[in-house]
């Protein structure tokens, strides 16, 4: 019966003059007439493809060309304080500047912080979650959680500071085990509190129980409306070429190497953990490139020690090898001292970026070791009073 139904209308067609064929591509991959190309002047793409300029009222397919302003002709930077806060947490405090010769407005920015937050169930507040997670119940936590984390849940963010003028957000994905911290000028705030070329906007800030390490502040331009509404078959080629200028790497936003929260601390304390989870970030660093191996395997040996003097109750153990930490750290960054590990103040920022980094470590690393070990050893002398 199929057969016949097919040959029906195969016959039909062939009465009608139809011919059944997918339209010619050019050399692109596209269907003919369709390009993705950039303008070297602007930095703009310009888009032609083949759709429907009013598919809700009934058009008709042909070629539209639109402009895509790359989010991404900005010049950031950001400097972060770190203080100590409440109980255990790490208050980290950012300044994020655009420089003059930028062309657009900084309208959003963002991190990611892989790290265990299932190990600290106050940031969870799906009260259901909290319940699982206090009763030990890992999987129950994940399950209560994943209508609504999978990476795209928000997170309350009662726990970063703001002005009523940009709209902060922690999301947080069970899937990779990661924070992800953005803050974003609210689009409901007319006008927009964007970041204009040579501004600085100062505090925005959050207070976890983290020690910091290395991450990756990614910005967004505030771009004009690209106003695309699809190409025509999702699967097409020019979709997904779309898709990666968008959203993937083909026309990158500049990122800037800065320090977030990513070790927690333990509650209650113990130095032996948190030395181990020091050492185990030291990897994150030579992975950026920014520690070398050689050195990462000196500081774990040193970290280690700490761990198991304290275990020992041996004050001095843990303050003489602290003093071998600092003692690598510095000796590679000449004028660096314990003033610098807290405060990026503007004659230490200059340094860090005018100035080469030791072959073996960048000046944003010496700061944050050295500062997850003043607090190692500080937490530990506290909890033998």
């Amino acid at each position: 019966m199929k057969k016949l139904q097919y040959a029906t209308a195969l016959i039909c067609a062939s009465i009608a003059g139809v011919t059944f064929a997918d339209p010619p591509l050019n050399a692109a991959g596209y269907i003919d007439g369709e390009s993705i190309t950039l303008d070297p002047q602007t930095g703009n793409y310009t888009v032609t493809y083949f759709g429907d300029p009013g598919a809700s009222k009934g058009g008709t397919d042909r070629l539209i060309t639109l402009i895509y302003d790359t989010p991404n002709k900005i010049k950031p930077d950001v400097k972060v304080q770190l203080r100590t806060g409440r109980e255990q947490d790490i208050i980290y405090s950012y300044d994020v500047s655009n420089g003059k010769a930028a062309k657009q407005d900084i309208y959003a920015f963002s991190f990611t912080a892989r790290t265990g937050w299932f190990e600290n169930s106050n940031l969870v507040t799906n009260a259901t979650a909290s319940s699982q997670f206090a009763a030990g119940n890992l999987a129950g936590t994940a399950q209560a959680l994943e209508s609504k984390l999978a990476y795209a849940g928000i997170v309350e963010s009662t726990r970063m500071n703001q002005s009523d003028k940009w709209l902060p957000e922690i999301i947080f994905g069970e899937s990779n085990k990661a924070f992800r911290m953005r803050w974003q000028a609210h689009p409901n705030q007319k006008p927009l509190d964007d970041i204009k070329p040579g501004q600085t906007r100062r505090g925005f800030g959050l207070a976890l129980p983290y020690l910091p390490g290395y991450v990756k502040v990614n910005f967004s331009g505030d771009g004009k409306s690209f106003g695309f509404p699809g190409a025509a078959g999702g699967d097409s080629k020019i979709w997904k070429d779309l898709d990666k200028l968008m959203f993937g790497g083909t026309a990158p936003a500049p990122s800037v190497a800065s320090l977030g929260p990513k070790i927690l601390i333990p509650e209650p304390f113990n130095t032996k953990a948190l030395a181990t989870g020091i050492s185990n970030d030291l990897a994150s660093w030579v992975e950026a490139g920014q520690l070398s191996e050689n050195l990462a395997q000196r500081l774990r040996l040193s970290l280690a020690a700490i761990g198991d003097a304290a275990e020992r109750n041996n004050a001095g153990g843990v303050a003489g090898n602290a003093g071998r930490v600092f003692q690598d750290l510095f000796s590679r960054h000449h004028g660096m001292n314990h003033r610098h590990i807290e405060e990026d103040d503007e004659e230490d920022h200059d340094k860090a970026s005018k100035h080469a980094n030791h072959p073996e470590l960048s000046r944003l690393a010496a700061r944050a070791i050295a500062f997850n070990t003043f607090q190692l050893v500080k937490r530990y002398f506290a909890s033998q009073r």
